[in-house]
């Protein structure tokens, strides 16, 4: 989504079968060791649903979400 937006953005690869997701550094980000997360600021999103509606909605002049419900 950060890439469709054109959004500036870091990347951190976690990789799953090496364990990243329970390292300290990533627990510290998501308690429960789910990817994918957001750190937007101090702002932390961990559902990957929420992360996109969240981005759509900061970047509205995008045209992810419709203007209007019609």
């Amino acid at each position: 989504m950060l890439q469709a937006l054109g959004v500036e953005f870091e990347a951190i690869a976690v990789t799953l079968e090496a364990g990243g997701h329970r390292r300290p550094e990533f627990l510290a980000v998501n308690p429960a060791g789910k990817v994918p997360a957001l750190v937007d600021g101090g702002f932390v999103l961990t559902e990957s649903a929420a992360i996109v509606l969240h981005l759509a909605e900061t970047y509205p002049e995008r045209g992810f979400l419709p203007a209007d419900l019609h």
